[in-house]
């Protein structure tokens, strides 16, 4: 069976900082911490971009159709329920517009939404014996990623807590109320995903190559979802 598999990693960064200003200012004291907090999930929403296409004579009657009822029929034959598809857009022209002659061009483009990696072999082959061969993994996703996001931001507030608690416990010292608390951005989120897509493309790549389907469930990679939380509390 197909399981999501979860792993907690606590970071922690924090730096102490008590602070006495001026003699001259109101004395302010305050100490600084922040705390990252991090959970890797295995992603258990894959959609699956379908694109049926043809170029057909103005004269031609067009087969899309038969071939969309195909697919569907197709879908359904492995247990996919076809409330997961979704037209993403649709197309026609001519192919070249100059000739008088052209041919028009068909395109229908479909979004299929898997909640297991082992189905996307499945797909793909099926697809091929009905010569559909305009097939890619469009996006993966995690369902409960919003609800995860809003856990590790609590998580990293709470470690941001109790470490600022110990760490004046040490010097004899307590806070005092909480002075600010704010989400810190993440400068290497963007690199995740970024890295995220790259992998993605080496998967599609490997597909277009003839390969990979057999051993698509494996080469998913974990989504990361992370947060880092900033308290700065003052000084009894």
């Amino acid at each position: 069976m197909y399981k999501t598999i979860f792993s907690f990693i606590f970071l922690f960064t924090a730096n102490l900082i008590v602070a006495q200003v001026s003699p001259t200012l109101s004395p302010q004291r305050f100490v600084e911490m922040t705390a990252h907090s991090e959970i890797e999930v295995v992603p258990d929403e894959i959609y699956i971009e379908i694109s049926i296409q043809e170029k057909i004579k103005k004269s031609d009657n067009s087969e899309i159709e038969a071939k969309e009822i195909l697919m569907k029929q197709a879908i359904v034959s492995k247990g996919i329920d076809l409330k997961y598809l979704s037209i993403k857009d649709e197309i026609s022209g001519y192919s070249n517009p100059w000739k008088k002659s052209g041919s028009i061009l068909k395109k229908k483009d479909f979004i299929l939404k898997l909640r297991d990696a082992k189905l996307i072999g499945i797909v793909f082959q099926e697809m091929d014996k009905l010569e559909i061969e305009d097939v890619s993994i469009y996006q993966i996703k995690y369902s409960k990623q919003d609800s995860l996001k809003q856990e590790m931001r609590i998580q990293a507030i709470k470690s941001a807590k109790d470490k600022v608690d110990y760490l004046l416990s040490a010097i004899a010292e307590s806070k005092d109320k909480l002075i600010e608390v704010r989400e810190v951005i993440d400068e290497n989120q963007s690199m995740i995903y970024t890295n995220q897509e790259r992998s993605l493309n080496r998967l599609n790549n490997s597909i277009s190559l003839g390969g990979g389907i057999e051993s698509m469930e494996t080469q998913f990679k974990k989504i990361k979802i992370s947060a880092i939380m900033y308290l700065k509390y003052g000084l009894k």
